[in-house]
Order: structure tokens, then sequence, then C-alpha cells
């Protein structure tokens, strides 16, 4: 149905990122102890309070920004009260004096951290107000956009036109940031879905901390999810708002602010940057500075941003945990709002209006990006007990399996008596798992890392998971291979806890001011749809991303005697994403078809994304006869050569293929689904129906299969009926494109009765000087110009596309049917006008490359495209002629339902002699019944199949011969509207019409069911 065309191979993109040091570098107020890997506080919080001291002092002299500068002072500070508050429970078991101690230096620790942030706000205005560094840049282009707004506003008269500027400059740098904030956005939904799935480690593994690294590198990686892949965004974020706050200080210390803002007396007020808190506490004959009524006006923003900062937490915070120290930490964050309006009361009002302003928009994007994001739970399966979910969380590892004595003399090492053949492939993944959670893969939801560059100095915060004993004794914190941290301790839950939740604060406000930028390997990529292909490798996974292989298969699959002849079938096995500790994970198969299996390892999206979300390893297997599966190196000529190529050749190959995938590179329990195109998906539909017993569920994706019925009831001309329905308006085309492309095969034909008519339909359709000399050529040359218009209606895609050409620098552009019709519109009256249109439109297909100067007999009876290299033609001839695997080639138009002309019916005698001349008298004698008889075309047929779907595009010539509605409860169909051949395989775009996301979660949902029903059985 396809020709073979040139294989396009994208290149290989760096899967890894670099790993984090195993190195901490402890935050203030802990000391290293040497060659352990440990830190413990200091003594007492007076020398914390030191610590402190110097830190400012150091803050003064060298911050690069108010950023870096209120970071340390808040994180420094939060440490304090976590060391006052360790004092405190320590004490609680202890005599009233310690307790007194206790609390002293608890009051202590609260006036230092009271201290360090009047200090740090000190330091933030001192820095923030120069418009020098690297933020200069951004705070200089601000200030000059937001005057360029006041005086815009104010001259068309729009009051308060200093407010609304702030308010508007704001809108436009948060649609700016818009892209970074979706990608966050998707990010923190993923890495909440798989909350409940790392619990669950945590639990299940928390005697084996190493092991945990390795179970939980596994989640994500199966998940397909970068813990850290929203870090960037924030970070990438963070010049653009400080550069906004800069700008809107430097405005109100310029006394631009001084006009007020409805209720709020004025911009400027009622402090200054450096001003502080005096207009709210010095008072003087027992009323404000500025009055009561100023006083309360001024009182009413930082409430507000108050309750909007409770609002936007309440919208971006993840579900309730049920665990005790995450409900204290949350209860803590509970004041962080309080903290920020506090903050507000130290600065002019033009900058709390800024904060406001910002925090709604941030909120309502929240809302807007979660809700489109909903199908983000998808990477995961959503975690919502439906057969996705099933097939993802079940992590089991293999060896916790009871296996086989077989399986289990497979794993064990040669040197302990196995055999060995499993047991370096087990290790390899042992390996390369281990290796990975040391390279940073497996934080957890437990824990908060942090990476600052504050000069050149690394700061990794880890929150603690663990519990003191009862008598208080003090954590200590081990480093772990990655990068990560795990805590151990003894008893004390309810003091463990208490602990935890300080230290889940200042982890979480260290990631707050500092941003997170820890390098972490796992696959990305921005593909959102679904969300699923959200993190997929990058650049795309293709045949780089899979191992080349082949496996040895008879010649000829009846023969049974110990001399048969063999030949090595190709074959990509990807286990990116495969999920090697689960003995169910599932092969996802690729049937492969009438071409090289390296286009469908490029071009199969939806099984990239389904590996991905179910931890599946993916096997594509090619087809005898085409690529370098060539059962025969035979020297014989025409059908001789091709005497092993048959439909139940080929079914035995794959069957056999996927045998062996599950006994040699995943698990015989493995429960499989087969995924074919075009041919192909009829193959997949007959190995689902004749191996139920190895094949859970099948993708039929474009199948023709009702087109074997040619001689059962089944109207070819169907196949251009389709074809001239992407010609039609509905479809978009030009209006006056179906009835000029009838009248152009008009007058093709009519122009063929004389030599001058010839000439003219040669040099009108640029043919090769001499290709049309007799009458009996016009209807090769019309079939030559018709099969362009097919090959445009199956390539109905909204992107260009090489898939049809094979060659990536020359795709046919996007809805090539619509580019086409642009030729073949408008008035076009005479046989020159019609026949030039007809020229120009055959070309936007056949003349891809714009470098043919004419068109030769041979790409006319060869039926090849000019970029098309190698020609696979001569097998699937065969396949035509032996069995009548389907070919429009043969497929008549009438010229009434359709806008070609009428070619008669369907004529077999035809058929037969076209065989005879490409193939020799000694070829097969065309075969139209045996097929249908053997495997079915028929919707009665799979009557007693299952777990076959049939997908179709309503644009594709090919789907006239599909099921395009359910012929039962597990024989579902899906037709996408407005897309071409096998669309639903591709990978999703951003042109993409809504219809194609949706079908492609269909496709996912029904095919995960099934293979989540599988009986976890191996077929020995």
């Amino acid at each position: 149905m396809q020709a073979t065309m040139q294989l396009v191979a994208a290149p290989l993109g760096s899967r890894l990122q670099r790993p984090l040091s195993s190195r901490m570098t402890a935050p203030a107020g802990l000391t290293p102890l040497a060659g352990r890997g440990r830190a413990v506080r200091r003594p007492r919080a007076v020398a914390a309070r030191a610590q402190l001291e110097d830190a400012l002092g150091a803050a003064a002299d060298s911050a690069p920004s108010a950023f870096h500068s209120l970071a340390a002072h808040l994180t420094t500070g939060m440490f304090l009260l976590g060391d006052a508050a360790d004092q405190l429970a320590g004490a609680a078991a202890g005599s009233a004096d310690a307790v007194g101690g206790a609390a002293g230096a608890a009051v202590d620790a609260a006036a230092a951290v009271g201290d360090a942030a009047a200090q740090a706000g000190d330091a933030a205005a001192e820095v923030v107000t120069k418009n020098g560094g690297f933020f200069g840049g951004f705070a200089t282009a601000f200030e000059q956009f937001l005057k360029v707004l006041d005086d815009g506003f104010e001259k068309v008269g729009v009051p308060y036109s200093y407010g609304f500027a702030i308010i508007f400059l704001t809108v436009l740098v948060k649609v700016a940031t818009y892209p970074l904030t979706k990608k966050q956005v998707e990010s923190t939904l993923s890495m909440q879905a798989l909350a409940p799935k790392v619990k669950e480690m945590q639990a299940k593994y928390a005697n084996d901390p190493e092991r945990l690294q390795v179970e939980t590198a596994r989640v994500y990686q199966t998940a397909g999810v970068n813990p850290l892949a929203g870090c960037l965004p924030s970070l990438a974020t963070i010049p653009v708002f400080i550069g906004l706050y800069r700008a809107l200080s430097n405005v109100a210390d310029e006394g631009l602010l001084t006009e007020g803002f409805f209720w709020i007396p004025s911009l400027a007020g009622p402090t200054t940057v450096n001003g502080g808190l005096g207009w709210l506490y010095s008072w003087e004959n027992g009323a404000p500075p500025l009055g009561f009524a100023q006083t309360a006006a001024y009182l009413v923003l930082p409430i507000l941003l108050i309750i909007s900062q409770y609002v936007s937490m309440k919208v971006i915070s993840p579900q309730q945990s049920q665990d005790p120290s995450q409900q204290q930490a949350n209860a803590i964050l509970k004041f962080l709002p309080i903290m920020i309006g506090y903050f507000s009361l130290n600065v002019p009002s033009g900058l709390t209006l800024y904060w406001f302003t910002n925090n709604i928009l941030t909120t309502a994007q929240q809302l807007y990006l979660r809700r489109s994001f909903q199908a983000a739970e998808a990477v995961v399966a959503g975690g919502g007990g439906g057969p996705a979910a099933s097939a993802v969380i079940d992590v089991t590892p293999e060896e916790d399996k009871k296996p086989s004595g077989k399986e289990l003399n497979a794993r064990r090492s040669p040197k302990d008596g196995g055999s060995g053949e499993k047991f370096r492939a087990i290790k390899a993944r042992e390996a390369a798992a281990k290796a990975a959670a040391q390279a940073g893969s497996s934080n957890g939801a437990a824990a908060a890392e942090v990476q600052h560059d504050a000069g050149g100095a690394v700061a990794v915060v880890a929150e603690v998971v663990s519990e003191s004993d009862s008598e208080g004794e003090q954590q200590q914190h081990e480093a772990v291979p990655g990068g990560g941290k795990e805590a151990r301790a003894k008893g004390g839950k309810k003091k463990g806890s208490k602990r935890n939740s300080w230290r889940t604060v200042f982890a979480l406000v260290s990631a707050l001011t500092l941003g997170c930028c820890a390098s972490r390997p796992g696959p990305s990529d921005s593909e959102p749809s679904d969300a699923a292909a959200a993190t997929l490798l990058a650049p795309r996974p293709n045949t780089a991303n899979c191992s080349k292989l082949f496996l040895e298969q008879p010649v000829d699959q009846s023969c049974y005697n110990r001399d048969c002849a063999t030949w090595q079938q190709r074959y990509y096995l990807c286990d990116s994403f495969y999920n090697a500790f689960v003995p169910a994970a599932p092969i996802l198969f690729y049937v492969g078809n009438e071409g090289a299996v390296p286009k469908a390892v490029n071009t199969s999206g939806l099984m990239w994304q389904m590996a991905a979300e179910l931890g599946g390893l993916l096997v594509f297997g090619e087809h005898r006869y085409y690529g370098v599966s060539q059962p025969e190196n035979s020297t014989d000529a025409g059908a001789a050569s091709f005497r092993y190529l048959s439909v139940e050749q080929a079914l035995t190959d794959q069957i056999k293929l996927i045998q062996h995938a599950r006994t040699e590179h995943g698990s015989r329990d493995a429960p499989v689904a087969v995924f074919g195109a075009s041919y192909g998906g009829m193959l997949a539909a007959w190995l689902r129906a004749r191996y139920p017993q190895v094949v859970a569920g099948a993708l039929a994706s474009s199948a023709p299969l009702q087109a074997l019925l040619v001689e059962q009831g089944w109207d070819p001309s169907a196949f251009w009926q389709v074809v001239t329905k992407a010609a039609s308006p509905e479809a978009g085309a030009a209006p006056a494109c179906r009835a000029n492309v009838r009248a152009a095969f008009a007058a093709l034909f009519e122009a063929a009765g004389s030599a001058g008519g010839r000439a003219l339909v040669e040099r009108q359709l640029r043919m090769c000087t001499g290709a049309f000399k007799e009458e009996g050529g016009a209807s090769m040359v019309a079939l030559f110009a018709m099969m362009s218009f097919d090959t445009a209606a199956m390539s109905s895609y909204p992107h260009p596309s090489s898939y049809f050409t094979g060659d990536p620098d020359h795709p046919l552009p996007a809805w090539p049917m619509r580019v086409m019709c642009e030729e073949m519109d408008g008035q076009l009256q005479t046989q020159e006008e019609l026949l030039g249109a007809l020229g120009r439109a055959v070309g936007v297909v056949s003349n891809v490359t714009g470098s043919e100067t004419c068109y030769t007999w041979e790409a006319v009876t060869s039926l090849a495209l000019q970029t098309a290299s190698p020609y696979s033609g001569d097998a699937f001839t065969y396949q035509v002629c032996a069995q009548w695997v389907p070919s429009e080639s043969f497929f008549p138009p009438n010229g009434t339902t359709d806008m070609f002309y009428d070619a008669g019916p369907f004529n077999l005698t035809q058929l037969d002699a076209f065989c005879t001349a490409q193939l020799g008298g000694g070829g097969p004698l065309p075969d139209t019944r045996t097929l249908p008889l053997l495997f079915g075309g028929a919707a009665d047929d799979f009557a007693a199949a299952s777990n076959i779907l049939f997908s179709n595009g309503d644009l594709d010539p090919w789907s006239s011969g599909g099921f395009l509605t359910s012929l039962g409860d597990s024989l579902p169909a899906v037709l996408i509207e407005q897309a071409g051949h096998h669309v639903d395989l591709y990978w999703d775009e951003p042109e993409d019409p809504p219809g194609y996301a949706d079908a492609r979660r269909q496709i996912k949902r029904r095919l995960a069911g099934w293979l989540a029903e599988w009986p976890r059985r191996g077929v020995e």
C-alpha cells in the first residue's frame, strides 16, 4: 500500500544530565564532621547567632542582589528557630532548669530572626535600588516602559494612570513568562501524581536505603518524570521579576508614584523602600502619624495581599498529606503569608499593588493550567485505579516473585551453577538503575534539594525523614550516594516529627528563595499533549535509542527438518522506559509491513508514549523481504525469488519474534500489545485473532480488511470517494477543486484522441518527450495523476511530513490536498488551462523536490515517488499478485461518486495481465479469496475475536476498507476527523486538531486495559 521511503533518523540528544556531586556543603549553622558526611548542630543558639552576624556582614559586602541577601538571612534565621525547637523538644524530658534555659535560648533565637529580617530588608533595599549588575538592564527597560504606559494612560484619560500602568505591566510580564510557568506546572503535576508511589517505595524499603534509591529512580524513569524539570523555568523568571521589582522601587524613589489609586491615598506611601514601619507604630498624641483614616486605607492592600497569598497557597499546594511531619510543616507554612504581609508594610503601596496583582494572576494561571493539564496524570497512569495505573504502579522487583526453576537457572551466575542466560542482563540493569540513583535520579517526594551558586558554593538541603528516640537523642544525617540524604534515627516519633517539620520549612524556604536547579538525569521533552508525551527523550527517540538485533528464522516456516535453510530477521529493541523489575511490564510490538522498519521506530510516537507511561519494552519487527530482512539472496528472477513471501510466513515470523522478546528481553509473563499500520494493521488484527494466547490486544490502524473482498461485494471505487472527500470544502480545500479536477481528467482523455492533444498533455503535465505517444497511454497517465491525489489524501496531516516522500529535506506540505486544490481553483475553461492546472497540482506531490524537469515512463509505470529510494515495489507487487494484499492501483474510479473518470468495474483479468507482465509467466495467479477465508476480512469474520481496536482517519482513502464503527464491546472502532493515514500512531504535534489527542487517549486507555487484564502467565 505504500512504497518504501528513505529513512529519517533524528540526531540523538543527551539523555543524561550531569549528576549532583556527592559532596555536601553544610548550610549556615551546621558544621561538617570530617570523613563522615554528617552534620551536627553547634551546642547553643548563641553560636548560631554569631554565624548570623558574620553572614550579615558578608552579605552587605558581597551579595550580588537583594535576592541572595534576603535568602541568606531568611534561611539562617529559620535554622535558628529550628535549633530553638530542638532544644525545647529535648528539654521536655529533662529538668525545669533545662526547660528554662532552652526557653531563653529560643527567645534569643527569635530575636535574632527578627533582627535578621530587618537587616535583610535594609540590605535588600540598598542593593535593589541600584541599577547596576546583571539585573540593571531589566530594571531600566521595565522602568522606561512603565513610564511610557503611564503617559499613554494619562493621555487617553484613564484615571489612576500609574496604578493601572503597574497592573498592565505585571500582566504583560506574566503573559511573557507563561510558557515557563506552563512547563513548571506540568512538572509539578507529574510529581504530585507520583507522590503516592514514592511514599509506597519509602515504606517498603525503609530499611534498605540503597535499594530505595534504585527503586525510586526506576519509578521516575518508568513514568518519564524528571523531579526537577520545573526548576529551570523558575530560575529563568527570576531576572525578570527582580528587574520589575527594581523598576518599581526606582519609580517610587523618584517621586513618580505620588498619585492615589482608588482608596489608597498615594502609591508612594505609606513609607519608602528604606522607611520601615514608623508610619504604623510611631504614634503621637494617641494617633498614628498619618491619622487613623489614612493608616486604615494603607492597611487594606497588605491585608488583601495576605488573603490572596493564602488563596494562592491553597491552589498551588498539593493534596493534604497524612504524614504527621508534613502536616506540621504545612501548619507552619500557613504563617508565610503573614510574613509576606509584614514585608509589604515596609515598602510603598505601588510595590504592594504589584505583589497583589502578581498573586492574583499567578493563582489564575495555576487554576487554568491545572485544569488544562488534568490529562497529565496519564504520565503515570493517573494512579486512579484504572488499568493503566495498575500497569504502572506494580513495580515489585522481578526477584521478589516466584519464578520457575528454568527462570531461576537462567538468572544464576555460571559460577553458581546456573546457565547465566539472564544473569548478565539482570546485573547490567541493576547497575544501570543504581548508577541512575547515584547520579541523583532519586530524591523522592520527601527530598527538597537546592543548589545555590553564591561564590561558587553549592548548598544542598534535604528534608529529613527520621525519628528521634524518646530521650531526645540528636539526629544524624548520613549522605547516601547520589546527592540525596537519608536520616537514620531511633524512636521518639513525636519529637522526630517536630524536628522534621522545622527542617521541612527550612528546605521549603530555601527552595522558594534560592531556586532549585540541581541537575538530574531523566527523560525530558516538551511534547505536551496528553502530558504523557511531555516527558520523553529529547530529541524524540529514534533508532539511535534502540538496539538493532537479528533473530534467526527458517526461510520456510513449514520446514521442520534439521537442515532447514535460515535467514536473519531484523528487529529493534528499545528499552529506554522498560521497567526491568516488573515481570508483567508489557511488550509493545510493532508488526512490520511493506517497508523497512526503522521508519516505524522513528515515527511511532504513540508507542513511545505508552512505553513511558507503562514501563514497557518496545520491539519493532521487520517484515520478511523488506528492508534488510531478506530470506533469500537468490539470483532467481521474477516470482521465484519471492516464493516464501506470504501472510502465513510473515505471521509466523512475528509470533516467534514476540516469544523470543518475552524470553530473552522481557518476562515470560509479559502481556503483549501489537501495533500495525495499513497492511501491518491487518497483520496486527490477525495476530490477535489467531494467537489470543500470546497477544493481549491489538491496534489495527488504517487496516483495510474489507478491501480484501473485491469479489465478495466490497466496492473498490469507495477508495476514490474518500480521496474526493479530502478535496472538498468540508476538508478545507478550495470550493472549485473537485469540479475542475473532474473536468481536467475529461480534458486529458479528450486530448488523447489526437497527436496534437497528446503533445498538449505531455507539455502541460510535464511528461518527458515521447512518453505519451499512443492513445492507450491515456489510462496510465491518468493513473499517474490520480495517484498523486491519492498520496495527498493519505498525507492529510496538519504539518509538513516526509513519511511518504522518504526525504526529510523535501517533505510534503501541511494539508497537501489543500495545496493541490489551490492550483485547481478558479474558473478554468480551456483544455490548456485545465491540464496546466492539473500538471501543477500533480507536481505538489510528484515533484516535491522541485528538481524534476519532466516525468518519465518509469516514474509513471512504477508509481514510485521521485524521492523514494530504495523502492520495494517488487516484493509488494508479488504480494498483490499472489494473495491480493490490496493495492489502490487496481481500484477503478467511476467518475460519478468521485472526481476522476469512469474506469469500469474491478477487472481480475487486467490484474492477471499486470502480474504476468511484472513477474513473468511463471508467477502466481491473483488469489482474492484465500486471505479472507483463512484470516477474515468481513465484520462477521471477527465475531469470535476480541481486544482489537480499529482506527481510521476520515480523510484517509484506506478508511473505505476499514471498520468505522465498533463490531462489539471488545472490538471498538475510533474514527478520527480531519485525519490521514494511521495518524494515531504518530507523535503529538502542536498543529494537531483536538480530535487527534482525544483519539490517542482512547486508544491508550483501551490497550492499557487489555494489558492489565492479561492473566499473568507465559506461553512456553
